[in-house]
């Protein structure tokens, strides 16, 4: 499957090119390695599923279950993605206001070196991206990534739109994103001014399974998972009822 870009795309494709490509001639004077150029297209897998809360009361054994469940994702499917992208909760929990612990991303990034799988999701009180590479190389944080060699600006739904919050997402997309990623983790977050300030981006959206009807939210978009492309072409989605990996292939040339 493959996205449609705007001229803004392929500019900004193009330039990592001539930088990659610059880079690579320049190596070889040196008589080092040469750059490997950016990926062209990669597999993603954006990840639904119900958000399980953190209860204060007993904080270790809730954590542990929802690191778990990431885990067992990783291992189930990242062998066929090239970057799993969960949504802005699913470790630290919706209502959490702590930080994922060293050992939790030390294991996090085994299993993502295993796998060959780069992992992102949001977590603490700000829902921050939290990008974990597939190399070895140090954990990323929003919301501007690097990603085999792409940019990716990742935001949370769940974010206000204050001015800081605009601020960060301007540069983000000054510097060069490529592509936006949108976390969240139901229906009550408000996309709008995302999409409004990054229009013209391929957009990939990372929802979450609701399990329960909420007044005034359709049945067949009730905080379901969602890929489009510039022009606002739906490439795929997932019902809100569904625990599932959506799969898509993403094209930057």
């Amino acid at each position: 499957m493959r996205m449609s870009l705007t001229r803004r795309d392929f500019v900004g494709a193009t330039t990592l090119a001539v930088i990659a490509g610059h880079a690579a001639a320049r190596a070889l004077e040196l008589g080092v390695p040469a750059i490997a150029p950016p990926l062209a297209s990669w597999r993603i897998g954006l990840v639904q599923s119900a958000p399980w809360d953190v209860d204060p009361s007993r904080m270790h054994e809730d954590m542990a279950r929802n690191l778990d469940r990431m885990l067992e994702t990783i291992a189930t499917e990242g062998a066929e993605c090239d970057w799993l992208a969960f949504n802005d909760c699913p470790l630290t929990g919706r209502a959490a206001t702590i930080d994922p612990s060293g050992a939790q991303i030390d294991l996090l990034r085994a299993a993502a070196e295993r796998h060959a799988c780069a992992v992102s999701f949001g977590c603490g009180a700000e829902r921050s991206a939290m990008l974990i590479p597939p190399d070895g190389t140090p954990t990323q944080h929003g919301p501007l990534v690097t990603l085999h060699g792409r940019r990716i600006a990742i935001v949370s739904a769940a974010l206000t739109a204050d001015e800081s919050t605009r601020v960060a997402m301007d540069r983000a997309l000054r510097q060069g994103a490529e592509a936006l990623l949108i976390m969240s983790s139901g229906p009550s977050c408000d996309q709008r001014w995302i999409a409004d300030v990054a229009a013209g981006l391929p957009r990939l959206h990372v929802g979450a399974a609701c399990d329960t009807p909420v007044p005034g939210h359709t049945v067949d978009w009730l905080g379901g998972t969602r890929a489009c492309d510039t022009h606002g072409l739906t490439l795929g989605q997932i019902a809100h009822a569904d625990e599932a990996v959506l799969k898509i292939t993403l094209s930057l040339v």
